[in-house]
C-alpha cells in the first residue's frame, strides 16, 4: 500500500536517533535473508510465482491482451533520436526482464534470459496528415498497440513505438506484459530515462551504476525462501470466504470471462480534501483505509452482503535491493470487509484499519499460492478469490523537462478491464476512474456508481457517527425519482369507493338486455342475472348471512357460479372459493378456520361438507324472494373475498381483499386498456384463483359477455383453441406455463378477434413472448401481483422489440417500492425487495395476526402500510422494473402459490418420516424424505 515516495517521507519525519534506530533493525532483518546474485552459469531461472500464474493465463488464452500494460507520452521540442534510442536500449541492456525470453524446461515454465536482442523502436511518420486524419489514425495506432497479444515463448515484454506528429512533436508508446513489470518499474524505468537521455544528448557516457541484481534473482530467492508456515494467517484470515461478489450486472455474466473493459473518469469535490484529513487524524488511519471502507459499504448496499472481499495491490518491495529493479513485484492482497451488525461508520473503520494492517504485515505471501492453497471453486466466468479491486495512486507522471525535451504523460482509456470493476483514486487531486467489464456494465450504471460512492463520502465526513443503514446512497435526484415521481400514479378517472356488485348494477340499468354471461347454449341477460343473483342474495339474508360474514362456495363452472358470487357479495358477506377438487382435509381446514355457516354447492359436492347448511343450485326450486337489489349497509371498505394461499407451516392462510382493493384492479384493468360492450371475455381460470375475479367482473362492468368455459375446460388445448376461435374471444388471460403449451399445439394465428393476451402468475419466458409475436397481432400483457395485492401491482405492454421480460410499473393509485433488509430505497439496478402500497392491498390474513407481512408505510402518501411481497426486484433506468426471483423457498406453479416448506411440514407429520425436502425442477415438485427407521 505503501509506495517508495511514502516510506521516504515517513523516515524524513523521523529523529536522528530513529533512523539509526530503524537502520540497525533493517540491517538486522535483511542480512540472513537477502536477496543474493544467482549464478550466472544457470541458463534458466524458474518463475517467480505471480509470474506463473501470468504465464498460466497466457498459455489458456495466448490471444488476449489482458496483462497488456501501457504507457503513452508527448513528446514536444527538439527531440535527439539517437540519444532516445540508445537511452531505450542502454535501460533494455541495464534491465534482463526487459530481454527475458519464458520457455518450457521438463514440462515446467521457466525464463531465460537473451544475452543479445534485435531490439528496436518502431517508428511511424504521421506528419504529411491533416489533423483529423493524423488524430484518427493515432487512436487506431494506440488501440492496435494495446490490443495486440505478446507470445511469450518467442517475444521479447517490452515495445515501444515513436511516432512523429510534427518536427517538434511526437508520441512515444511503451506496451510491456505485466510479467515483466509494474505500476513501480514505470517509476523506475522513467528516472532512469531522464538520466540517459540527459547523459547521451550530451554526448556523455551513461552515469548510472551497474545493477547489482537481476529480477531473476529475487524469482529464484523467493521460491527458495517461501516457507508454508507464511501461508497461515491467509488461510485463517479467507476462510469460507464467498467465492464470488453477486454485483448486480446490466448483462448476463459470460461463461468465460471477457476482459474487454471500459473507462469513466471522475473528480471528487476538492473541499473533501480537508474533512478526509480531519477524519483520518481523527480515527488514526490512512486515506486508503478510508476510501476503501467508503467503497466496501457501496459494495455492500449493492449486493445486500456484509461479507465482501476487495483487492488491492502492494508494491511488495520491502528491501531495500529491489527497489530500483524493473520486474512484476506487485503482490495483491484480498481485504475481506465485515460489515455485520449494522456498525457505525467509525467502528466498521475500526475493523477495515485492523484487517488492512494485519495484510501489511503479510503482505509478502504470493497471492497466487495463497489461492492454491485455498482451492476455491475456480471458473472461467472470473477471477478467483475477489473480482473487485480498489486502487489509491501516489505514483503521478508528471511532465518532466529533459535538456530541451518536454516529455507530457498522456492518459489512455484502455480497453481492458481484469476484473469486474477496478476503482482507482489518486491520492493528490481525488480524481478517480473506473475501470469496468463491458460484458457486465453499461456505462450509464457506473456513472450512477460513482454518485453513490460521492454521496455516501460526503455523508460519512458529515456524520461518521451514522449507522451503515442510514448512510444515504441515492442523491436528491434519484430519491425523487424512484420514491416520488414513479410513484404518482394517482388518478381521477374512476372512483374505487363502490362495491363489486353496485358496479354490476349500474350497468344492468345501462343495457338491461344484453346478453351478460354465456354457458354452453344458455345465456342471461344482464338484467335476467340481476334478478336472480337478488333472489339467492334475499335468501342468503334470510339466512342469518350480513356484513362481512364468510359463505362459502363450492361448484363448477357455470352460469349458477356466476349467481351466487354476485349474490354473497350483494348479501353483504364475503365468498371463499372452495374448489372441488381440493382434498378433503384441505376444505375441512377452510371451512373451519372461516366459520363457514353456509356453502352454496351442487349436489354432488353435497358430501364434502358435513355438519353446515348448504344451498344446492340444482335441488333448489326456484326462489320466490325479491327480484330487487338489496339494501344492505356494505360499503366499499368491507370484506369482498377471502382465498387461501399456501403456507410455509403447513397451514393455509386465508387472505382478505375487500371491495375497494378489487375495484380498483377492475376499474384500472377497464379504464387503461379501453374494455367496452363488444368484448368477449373467456372465464376459464378456476375460481379459487385470484386472477379468476377480473375475467368474471371486467366485462360485467362495461355490458361486455362473460363467456364461461366448461368444468375442467382450461386442462383441455383443443377445446380452449376451438372456443377461442367459435366464440371471437377479444379478452384472454393465460399463465405463462398454458400459454406454452397453446403455443405447441398452435392455433393461435386462427384467431383474429382476439386484442388482449394477458399473462400472470408465473415467470413469462421470452421466448414465448417472441413466438406469440410472430403469429398473432393482440397486444401482449405481463401482469404481477400477489393475492395479497388484489391480483396485481405492477403491468408491462410488452414492446416488439425486446431481449427481457418486465414486469414493468405500478397500476394506478398504487404504489410499489423496492428496500433494502433496512427498509431503504435501493438505486436503480440494484436488487432488493418489492413492497406494494395504495387501496389494493388485502386487510391482512385471517386468524393470523403472527404474520408480519404488512408494515407501517415509511414514506409520505396516502397508503398507510406496505406488503411485503419477498420478491427480489430491481428498477432500470426507464422505470421499469425487472422480476429477478424470491427471497424465500415460495414458488409459482400453473399459476398458483405454494410454499414448499408446507409441503415439507405435511410430509414430516408422516409416521415414518424424519426429515423432508422439497425442491421443484423444470417445474416438477420433488421431495425427498429421511424415514425415521433410517
Amino acid at each position: 500500500m505503501y509506495t517508495k515516495q511514502d516510506l521516504e517521507k515517513r523516515r524524513q519525519q523521523l529523529s536522528e536517533k530513529q533512523k539509526l534506530l530503524l537502520k540497525k533493525k533493517l540491517s538486522k532483518q535483511e542480512t540472513p535473508n537477502s536477496i543474493q546474485d544467482r549464478s550466472k552459469n544457470i541458463p534458466t531461472t524458474p518463475l517467480s510465482f505471480s509470474q506463473q500464474r501470468l504465464w498460466f493465463l497466457n498459455q489458456m488464452d495466448p490471444n488476449s491482451p489482458a496483462y497488456n500494460e501501457p504507457a503513452i507520452g508527448r513528446l514536444t521540442g527538439k527531440l535527439d533520436i539517437k540519444a532516445f534510442k540508445n537511452s531505450l536500449a542502454e535501460i533494455m541492456r541495464r534491465h534482463e526482464i526487459l530481454r527475458t525470453e519464458f520457455i518450457l524446461v521438463n514440462e515446467q515454465p521457466m525464463q531465460r534470459v537473451k544475452t543479445s536482442v534485435d531490439w528496436n523502436v518502431e517508428d511511424i511518420d504521421l506528419s504529411d496528415l491533416s489533423k483529423s486524419k493524423q488524430d484518427s489514425q493515432l487512436q487506431k495506432l494506440i488501440n492496435d498497440a494495446i490490443l495486440k497479444p505478446f507470445d511469450l515463448k518467442q517475444d521479447l515484454p517490452w515495445r515501444a513505438v515513436l511516432i512523429k506528429l510534427a518536427n517538434e512533436e511526437f508520441i512515444i508508446l511503451h506496451i510491456w506484459h505485466h510479467i515483466a513489470s509494474d505500476a513501480w518499474s514505470m517509476d523506475v524505468f522513467m528516472r532512469e530515462f531522464e538520466t540517459l537521455y540527459q547523459a547521451y544528448s550530451n554526448n556523455l557516457p551513461s552515469p548510472l551504476p551497474e545493477m547489482k541484481l537481476q529480477y531473476a534473482d529475487f524469482a529464484f530467492w523467493q521460491r527458495q525462501s517461501f516457507t508454508e508456515k507464511q501461508l497461515s494467517y491467509w488461510k485463517q484470515q479467507l476462510a469460507d470466504a464467498p467465492t464470488q461478489i453477486n454485483l448486480p450486472t446490466d448483462f448476463p455474466r459470460p461463461a468465460v470471462k471477457s476482459f474487454q473493459g471500459g473507462r469513466y473518469r471522475f473528480n471528487l469535490p476538492q473541499n473533501f480534501k480537508i474533512q478526509l484529513n480531519h477524519l483520518q487524524q481523527q480515527t488514526r488511519t490512512s486515506l486508503f483505509m478510508l476510501l476503501q471502507a467508503v467503497f466496501a459499504i457501496v459494495l455492500s448496499r449493492y449486493t445486500n452482503s456484509t461479507d465482501i472481499l476487495i483487492g488491492t495491490p502492494v508494491a511488495n518491495r520491502q528491501k531495500p535491493e529491489i527497489e530500483s529493479l524493473i520486474g512484476f513485484f506487485v503482490n495483491t492482497l484480498v481485504l475481506r470487509n465485515n460489515l455485520s451488525g449494522n456498525p457505525t461508520f467509525i467502528e466498521f473503520l475500526k475493523r477495515v484499519r485492523q484487517t488492512s494492517l494485519e495484510a501489511y504485515q503479510h503482505q509478502d505471501v504470493p497471492f497466487d499460492l495463497i489461492v492454491e492453497s485455498l482451492q476455491p471453486e475456480r471458473s472461467l466466468s472470473h477471477t478467483p478469490l475477489y473480482q473487485v479491486e480498489f486502487i489509491l495512486d501516489s505514483i503521478s507522471f508528471e511532465t518532466k523537462q529533459v535538456n530541451g525535451l518536454t516529455i507530457t504523460p498522456i492518459k489512455i482509456d484502455s480497453p481492458i478491464s481484469k476484473f469486474d470493476l477496478t476503482l482507482r483514486i489518486q491520492e493528490n487531486d481525488l480524481n478517480g476512474i473506473w475501470e469496468y467489464s463491458t460484458a457486465l456494465f453499461k456505462q450509464e450504471t457506473i456513472e450512477r456508481m460513482t454518485v453513490h460512492f460521492e454521496t455516501l463520502l460526503k455523508s460519512v465526513l458529515a456524520e461518521p457517527e451514522q449507522t451503515i443503514s442510514e448512510l444515504p446512497l441515492l442523491s436528491k435526484a434519484e430519491y425523487q425519482q424512484i420514491v416520488i415521481d414513479w410513484n404518482k400514479t394517482q388518478t381521477t378517472e374512476y372512483s374505487f369507493k363502490q362495491c363489486l356488485h353496485q358496479l354490476f348494477e349500474k350497468q344492468v340499468v345501462l343495457t338491461p338486455n344484453a346478453i351478460a354471461v354465456s354457458y354452453k347454449n344458455q345465456k342471461l341477460s344482464y338484467q335476467e342475472l340481476n334478478i336472480k343473483a337478488n333472489k339467492l342474495a334475499h335468501y342468503l339474508i334470510k339466512q342469518g348471512v350480513n356484513i362481512e360474514q364468510m359463505v362459502g362456495i363450492c361448484i363448477e363452472r357455470s352460469l349458477e357460479m356466476v349467481i351466487g358470487l354476485l349474490a354473497i357479495l350483494k348479501a353483504g358477506g364475503a365468498y371463499i372459493p372452495l374448489e372441488p377438487t381440493l382434498p378433503s382435509n384441505r376444505l375441512e381446514f377452510i371451512c373451519k378456520d372461516a366459520n363457514i355457516q353456509i356453502i352454496l354447492t351442487q349436489s354432488w359436492f353435497v358430501d364434502k361438507f358435513q355438519n353446515i347448511n348448504t344451498f344446492c343450485f340444482d335441488k333448489q326450486e326456484d326462489l320466490i324472494y325479491k327480484e330487487t337489489n338489496p339494501q344492505t349497509l356494505v360499503n366499499y371498505k368491507n370484506l369482498a373475498y377471502c382465498i387461501y394461499t399456501s403456507g410455509s407451516t403447513g397451514k393455509p392462510k386465508g387472505v382478505l381483499i375487500p371491495h375497494k382493493a378489487i375495484c380498483n384492479r377492475v376499474l384500472w384493468h377497464i379504464n387503461t386498456f379501453g374494455f367496452n360492450s363488444s368484448d368477449r371475455v373467456l372465464q376459464k381460470t378456476p375460481f379459487s384463483f385470484d386472477a379468476s375475479i377480473w375475467e368474471l367482473f371486467s366485462p360485467l362492468f362495461i355490458g361486455g359477455q362473460l363467456v364461461m368455459a366448461e368444468p375442467g375446460g382450461h386442462q383441455d388445448v383443443n377445446y380452449l383453441i376451438q372456443t377461442l376461435q367459435t366464440e371471437k374471444i377479444t379478452i384472454l388471460q393465460l399463465v405463462p406455463s398454458l400459454l406454452q403449451i397453446l403455443l405447441d399445439v398452435g392455433g393461435f394465428e386462427k384467431i383474429p378477434n382476439l386484442k388482449y393476451l394477458f399473462c400472470g402468475g408465473e415467470i413469462l419466458a421470452l421466448e414465448s413472448v417472441k413466438r406469440f409475436k410472430r403469429i398473432n397481432n393482440a397486444a401482449l400483457i405481463n401482469l404481477y401481483g400477489p393475492t395479497e395485492v388484489a391480483i396485481d401491482a405492477t403491468f408491462w405492454r410488452i414492446p416488439d422489440n425486446i431481449s427481457k421480460v418486465l414486469i414493468g410499473r405500478p397500476l394506478s393509485n398504487v404504489q410499489v417500492y423496492i428496500l433494502d433488509s433496512y427498509l431503504k430505497p435501493v438505486p436503480i439496478g440494484v436488487p432488493g425487495e418489492l413492497y406494494v402500497g395504495g387501496p389494493g392491498l388485502a386487510r391482512g390474513y385471517l386468524n393470523r395476526p403472527e404474520l408480519k407481512s404488512f408494515i407501517p408505510n415509511p414514506f409520505p402518501n396516502s397508503s398507510d402500510r406496505l406488503y411485503k411481497t419477498g420478491d427480489l426486484c430491481r428498477y432500470l433506468s426507464d422505470g421499469n422494473i425487472e422480476y429477478l426471483r424470491r427471497v424465500d423457498h415460495q414458488i409459482k406453479l400453473r399459476g398458483f402459490r405454494i410454499e414448499l416448506g408446507e409441503i415439507e411440514t405435511l410430509l414430516t407429520q408422516h409416521d415414518l418420516v424424519n426429515q423432508a425436502v422439497v425442491l421443484i425442477k423444470e417445474k416438477v415438485i420433488i421431495a425427498y424424505v429421511v424415514s425415521k427407521t433410517n
